[in-house]
């Protein structure tokens, strides 16, 4: 596969307009790491669940060992695991960019292989989603432009209804990234009181623009649960009993012992 050349730079803006952030905070990912207004509504809308099943995504594969991927079986394999996938999209580093499947020349020889790819595309026109869309995007504006990249693998795996996603560096220096919903990869993570915690206080370190509880309430959604709205924070029941959520100056604070929905 060949690797991704410059994009268009496009002037980016400060979208961190909520008045609950304090610029500086840990875990700061505001301004510089922000994408286009319509897609941070979207990764808000899906980050939690997809952080969720990327967890299982992972405790599947047998990591730190060697790997492996073959786009004409297209299969990835990892150790003795071995998966379907399909390539969505790669990463420059040396650009910081990202270029979609669909557009890397050296990949339409593996046209099944790509398939996602342009389904993703196909939602992005849909709903007016640029990243998705656009050919490359220009991640130069992240403290960490790789971080860009894995926000826009998340957010694909999660309008694919995929069940994770691998980045891997090849050897030609930049990283391509793997989606897959292989039967054998579990449906679903762990869903305790710590569980739900680090899923939804990585998905607002991911979203910084996005209310917290917002993205609580989508998770809970999203899982197929319930919640509602207490003072102070939510309950919500992902179907195996009810959890309180307490926030503290529109962070999450803990995570209280079950209570019962009305």
């Amino acid at each position: 596969m060949e690797s991704v050349g410059p994009v268009t730079r496009r002037p980016r803006r400060d979208r961190c307009r909520d008045p609950g952030h304090r610029a500086g905070d840990e875990g700061d990912h505001c301004s510089v790491n922000t994408l286009s207004e319509a897609f941070e509504k979207l990764g808000a809308d899906h980050a939690a669940l997809a952080l969720e099943r990327l967890g299982a995504f992972n405790s599947h594969l047998p990591q730190g060992e060697a790997w492996s991927f073959d786009l004409h079986a297209r299969t990835f394999t990892m150790g003795r695991t071995t998966i379907a996938i399909q390539v969505i999209g790669t990463f420059s580093a040396e650009h910081a960019a990202w270029v979609w499947a669909w557009d890397n020349a050296s990949l339409q020889q593996f046209p099944e292989a790509i398939a996602d790819a342009w389904r993703v595309r196909e939602y992005g026109e849909r709903y007016g989603i640029p990243e998705f869309v656009d050919r490359g995007v220009d991640l130069s504006g992240f403290a960490d432009p790789r971080f860009g990249a894995e926000k826009l693998a998340l957010i694909a795996t999660a309008v694919l209804g995929a069940k994770g996603y691998a980045g891997v560096t090849t050897s030609g220096g930049f990283r391509a990234y793997l989606v897959s919903n292989d039967p054998a990869i579990p449906e679903r993570g762990p869903r305790g009181p710590e569980h739900v915690s680090h899923y939804l206080r990585t998905a607002a370190d991911w979203f910084p623009t996005a209310n917290p509880m917002t993205l609580a309430a989508a998770y809970a959604t999203g899982t197929g649960g319930r919640w509602m709205q207490v003072p102070g924070g939510l309950v919500v029941n992902l179907g195996e009993g009810s959890m309180t959520l307490h926030y503290r100056e529109g962070r999450l604070d803990r995570v209280g012992p079950p209570v019962a929905l009305v």
